[in-house]
C-alpha cells in the first residue's frame, strides 16, 4: 500500500471509529445519565503455572522446582482468598456505582459537549462497571476498573460505545506499604491491607475512571 492509501485507510479508521457519534451528538439535546455495576469486586491474582513432565522420570531439581511452584501457587490462592474476604468488607458494587456516579457528574458538568447532561432527559447515557477491584498479576499491586459507556438517542438508537480499562498502582502515594515487584509479595500485600484502605484506593481509582470517561465524550467528538 503507497504512502497516500495508507494515510486515506487512517483517517478512516480514525473518523470512524465515532463517526456515528459525531453526526448526532448535537441532536441528543438532554441526555440523562445512568450508571450500572453488576459485578461485585474481586481480588485477582495468578500464580506460576506448573510444570509437569509426563514424558519421562524427572530429576530432583525438577521435582524440587514444581513443589515450589505448587507452594508458591498454594500461598498465592490462600492469600488472595484473605484479600478477598476484605474487599468485600471494604466496597461493594453499589458504592462503587455511587461514587463513580457523583465523580462522572461532577466532571462532566465543565466539558465543553454539544449536548447537557443531567439526571433527566430523552436520550440516554449509560456507564456500565464491568469489573473492578485489586490486582496482583503484574508483580504490582494495583488498583483496577474497567467501564463499558453508551449513549441512545431519543430514538433508543446507540449512537456512542466506548470502553475503559483504569488501573492505579497501590505505592506511596496512596499510603500503602510497597516493597517489591514478586507476585506472591504482590498478593501478600494485599492480603495485609486493611478494609478502610482498600476502600481508599478503590475509591480512588473509581473517581479517576469517570473523569477519563468524561473527557473522553470531548475527545471522541
Amino acid at each position: 500500500m503507497n504512502r497516500a492509501l495508507f494515510t486515506l485507510a487512517a483517517l478512516t479508521i480514525t473518523t470512524g471509529c465515532h463517526g456515528k457519534y459525531k453526526r448526532n451528538a448535537n441532536a441528543l439535546g438532554k441526555v440523562s445519565v445512568t450508571v450500572r455495576a453488576p459485578a461485585n469486586p474481586e481480588v485477582v491474582v495468578g500464580g506460576p503455572s506448573l510444570d509437569v513432565d509426563t514424558d519421562g522420570e524427572i530429576t530432583k531439581a525438577e521435582r524440587a522446582q514444581q513443589a515450589a511452584q505448587a507452594g508458591v501457587q498454594v500461598a498465592s490462592v490462600m492469600l488472595g482468598t484473605k484479600a478477598q474476604k476484605k474487599l468485600d468488607r471494604a466496597v461493594s458494587s453499589n458504592e462503587a456505582r455511587a461514587a463513580l456516579k457523583v465523580a462522572f457528574m461532577e466532571d462532566v458538568d465543565s466539558q465543553p459537549l454539544p449536548y447537557t447532561v443531567g439526571e433527566k432527559g430523552k436520550s440516554r447515557l449509560t456507564i456500565e462497571i464491568t469489573d473492578f477491584g485489586l490486582d496482583a498479576t503484574s508483580g504490582q499491586p494495583m488498583a483496577f476498573i474497567r467501564t463499558r459507556t453508551t449513549i441512545h438517542n431519543r430514538k433508543g438508537d446507540r449512537v456512542y460505545r466506548a470502553t475503559e480499562t483504569c488501573t492505579r498502582t497501590l505505592g506511596p502515594g496512596m499510603d500503602i506499604p510497597f516493597s517489591g515487584a514478586d507476585e506472591l509479595v504482590a498478593v501478600k500485600q494485599l492480603a495485609d491491607l486493611s478494609p478502610k484502605r482498600m476502600e481508599k484506593v478503590v475509591t480512588a481509582v473509581v473517581e479517576q475512571c469517570a473523569e477519563e470517561v468524561s473527557a473522553e465524550l470531548v475527545s471522541h467528538l
